[in-house]
């Protein structure tokens, strides 16, 4: 779902419409609509979700807002994770200043205080740390927390697409196809189960020599199982992919105008030399 800018100019170039997720946050965007308020839909668990066509000015494309109040709490959860770990590794450093064998030395102090703020790069822009020193050696050292001035911010995401014509309820459905799909037939698997269940149904590929001594490859689809059939209905698929077909056999793979229509009737085949 992620692209990069040369990838998208080059779909479009080739025909193709895009729809992604932007690489990164945006700002200074507007809603596209004036007085535009945000559409209400709900994910997988039900959790409420927002959505709102936006505008920035230098993109041309359409654009989508999302906010997603459990991608919301999850990303509060991980920042407060990470605060507590940053804070234990202030507490640390302090304690090395403050007993006897510890590191005290100034720009050591620094340097543990800079590799802790490269291991939680998101994190350190919240706390206001100051270290005093005797110029040589740092006697004590203090923080205090900075509340970020806002959480609207959180669990929020961008979708951009080359569509011009298209609401949010569409934008986000193709977004969220065969999950919306599956949704609205009553089926509620998430992504990792649907992928279980699928893989019980497999293509088995038969390799045998004809009388001619040429490679045929024969590939065969199981039939699915009751849950596998049921995916597929809720989707409209077939439940076996291959159908029956007669195909000639030749050692290239290719075949000539005159020549003769031997075949080998299966459910798919593939020629190889």
């Amino acid at each position: 779902m992620y692209a990069s800018f040369l990838s998208l100019h080059q779909s479009s170039a080739m025909g193709y419409h895009y729809l992604c997720v932007t690489r990164s946050k945006l700002k200074d965007y507007r809603a596209a609509k004036e007085q535009g308020k945000p559409v209400v839909v709900t994910d997988k668990r039900n959790s409420p979700v927002e959505l709102l066509l936006v505008e920035k000015e230098g993109i041309d494309d359409s654009l989508l807002y999302v906010r997603s109040k459990r991608k919301a709490q999850k990303e509060l959860s991980m920042h407060e994770n990470f605060t507590s770990h940053f804070e234990t590794g202030l507490n640390q450093i302090l304690e090395g200043i403050q007993k006897k064998g510890g590191t005290k030395v100034i720009e050591k102090v620094w340097e543990r205080i800079g590799r802790l703020k490269e291991k939680y790069p998101g994190t350190h822009r919240f706390f206001d740390i100051q270290v005093e020193h005797d110029g040589k050696k740092a006697t004590s050292m203090a923080w205090k927390k900075i509340l970020p001035a806002s959480r609207k911010e959180e669990g929020v995401y961008f979708l951009r697409t080359s569509e011009k014509d298209i609401n949010e309820v569409t934008f986000w459905e193709i977004y969220n196809p065969i999950r919306y799909r599956l949704k609205a037939k009553g089926n509620h698997h998430n992504w990792v189960h649907i992928v279980r269940i699928m893989n019980t149904q497999k293509a088995v590929t038969v390799t045998m020599q004809n009388k001619n001594d040429r490679k045929i490859y024969i590939r065969k689809c199981s039939k699915p199982e009751t849950k596998v059939r049921e995916i597929y209905d809720a989707l409209g698929y077939k439940y076996q992919p291959w159908i029956r077909k007669s195909l000639p056999v030749r050692q290239t793979g290719v075949l000539p105008e005159k020549q003769s229509r031997k075949t080998v009737d299966t459910d798919y085949m593939e020629i190889t030399s």
